[in-house]
This record gives structure tokens, sequence and C-alpha cells, in this order.
């Protein structure tokens, strides 16, 4: 018997079918777009002034024939995120979709439905796994991953502050294993922060990291989600925006894998030092701080933090990206490698054995 709540498109030739179903269903809004394959389709088209009507769920609403909006979570760039409830399994996801006005961006529909594949193929202990893909009434493509069951970073930060050095580490370097299994396959998170690194129980009880919102296609990279907004308010930005890069911060459809490494560092300073790495009242100040000024270093803020760690996240967070680290993995190494160093400096003599 299926499981409608693991109906993840794995298969090749169904991805297929369903990638040509949506950008047909989408060629029918947009004029300039040329027809499609003349196959016939289990999609409907719809009208023009459906989709301009649509432009945000609303909670209480039923989705995709069986998932129930319990809030809206965020909006990042042209995608919405929601946490649903299954209304079979009576299980939380969060949902992600395309708002119709991403139609406008070449490309939009098929690079969500890329990224969807890429991630239904992570099978890593600290990624959300990908557990449903599809079309909402409305004409545009969702995704839905598993909601981790724990609280998020941001929040473990507002109620204990700074961390100590040994969990701050630990935390870091296990999102390092999720983000470098996903940019491995050649996703890139684009949108890491503290509100989407989440802890959870695991199997042994002790917490393990889970990562969530990954971005799928460019139209949840574009403006930075500000359009419109002067300034940082939880309801009009994204948490993200704090931890862009520089690049991504002056063009957000020029970053690769080492804008993740540039937000890993970021974040790792942060549980480290309690407050982000930069922070303004307005979002052009913010991005400006950003692209020109030079992070505080982790030692003027606190004192039991080694060198080789400062340095590690100093190295992150260097404006040019040719002189980060490579990798998540080469950032996590190197973290590893000075704890490791610094246990060894600190660790009592060994006793010599007593003559006899």
């Amino acid at each position: 018997m299926n499981d409608p709540f693991r109906s993840v498109l794995t298969a090749e030739d169904e991805f297929t079918v369903l990638d040509d179903e949506l950008l047909e269903s989408n060629a029918v809004h947009r004029d300039t777009m040329p027809p499609m394959s003349t196959r016939s389709h289990t999609i409907p088209p719809r009208s023009n002034s459906m989709v301009r009507e649509r432009r945000h769920v609303r909670p209480g609403e039923v989705v995709a024939g069986k998932y129930r909006v319990e809030r809206r979570i965020a909006d990042v760039g042209l995608a919405t995120l929601l946490q649903v409830r299954h209304l079979v399994l009576d299980e939380t996801a969060t949902l992600k979709y395309l708002r119709p006005e991403a139609r406008a961006l070449p490309d939009a529909i098929g690079d969500f439905l890329t990224g969807a594949r890429r991630l239904s193929q992570v099978r890593n202990q600290h990624v959300a796994r990908v557990v449903d893909v599809g079309m909402l009434e409305f004409g545009t493509p969702y995704m839905v991953t598993e909601h981790p069951d724990g609280p998020d970073l941001a929040q473990v930060i507002r109620v204990r502050g700074p961390l100590p050095l040994a969990e701050a580490l630990s935390y870091i370097v296990q999102a390092c294993d999720g983000i470098a299994a996903v940019n491995e396959l050649g996703v890139v998170h684009g949108g890491l922060s503290t509100e989407n690194i989440f802890l959870c129980k695991g199997s042994d009880g002790l917490p393990i990291v889970r990562l969530s919102g990954f971005t799928t296609s460019g139209a949840e990279l574009s403006d930075h989600g500000t359009a419109g907004t002067g300034m940082l308010t939880a309801a009009s930005v994204p948490s993200a925006l704090r931890y862009l890069s520089p690049e991504h911060a002056r063009d957000p459809g020029n970053i690769d894998t080492r804008a993740d490494v540039w937000a890993l560092g970021a974040i790792l300073h942060e549980l480290l030092a309690g407050t982000p790495v930069f922070e303004d009242k307005t979002v052009p100040g913010l991005l400006a701080k950003i692209v020109a000024d030079e992070p505080t270093p982790i030692s003027s803020l606190r004192d039991d933090v080694p060198p080789d760690i400062e340095r590690a996240i100093w190295q992150c967070l260097q404006k040019r990206r040719e002189l980060r680290f490579t990798s998540a993995r080469a950032f996590a190494f190197a973290l590893r490698e000075a704890e490791a160093i610094e246990r060894e400096a600190f660790a009592p003599p060994s006793q010599a054995p007593t003559p006899t």
C-alpha cells in the first residue's frame, strides 16, 4: 500500500513527466513561452485571473487535497514556507511553494523541480527529508519536507545566550555534514540561518542537528525577500539576510557552495558571541556592512576560543570566496583538528610507570 505522505517522485521518468506537466501549465500563463509537448496532462490549465488572485495561502486552508495549513513560516524571495498537517497521517510537515509572480522568472518552475529532485536523493541524518512534490490547485509547484521536531538555534540563543565552546562546535560540525551532503549533489542551501538549523532528539537521546529550508530555485534567492521594506523586522525580512555572503548580497544569482561556508562561519560566530556578526536597523545598511566591513574577532568577545577556531571562523568570513574553505567538509575538518589540538594541549601529563 502506498504511503501518501511519502509520495516522493524519485524515479527519473516520473520527474520527467512532472517537469513537462508543470512547464506546460506555466506556458499557459506566459505568452512569451513557446508551446510545450502536446501530450495529455492530468493538471488542467488555470486562468490568468485565478493565478493573480491566489498569491498567499491562509491558515486553515487545505492545499494539494491533503495538507491543512497551520501557519505561514516565512516568505523567502518569491517562495513561501508553510507549516502544514497531513489530513490522513496527522503528521506535521513543512510545505514550500512558488508564488505565482515567480512565473515571470525564466525557468523558475524547472529549477524548482530540479532542486526538489536532487534534494529527494539526500539520505543524511542531518537533513530533513523531501516527502512529497507536486502542483498546487492554483498552478504553482510545491515541495514538502519533514518538519524537524525541536527548537531551532535562534530559539536556543534567545533563551541561553552564548553557548559553551564544545557544544557550539558540535552543532556546527553536524550542520557541516548535512550541508556537505547536499552541496555534493549540486544544491546550494542559499538561505542557511539559525532559524532553519534545529536541535532534535537522536535515537540515543542526545541532541542531533537537522537542517531545513533549502532553496531549490533562483526565485527563492531573488530580491533577498526584502522588496518594499527598509527596516529589519521579523515580519518583513527573512532571518537568513544576516547570514548572506557578500556575493549573495550583491547578486543573488551569483552564488555557489562557498556561500553556505560563509553562513556556517557566521552562525558559529553567533553561537559563541550570542549576537549576529553583522547587524543594522535597515536592510541597505546591513547589506553594506556584509559587503564592506570586517567582522569583530570572536576573541574580543570571549576569551576561551582557541586561536585555531578563531582562524577557521575568520577564513569562512572572507569577502572573496576563493579565500574561504572550499567546502563545508573542509571547514568541519579544520574545527575538529583545532579542537583535538586544544584537548591535547590541556591534557594532564601522563604518569610514567613506577620502576620495580
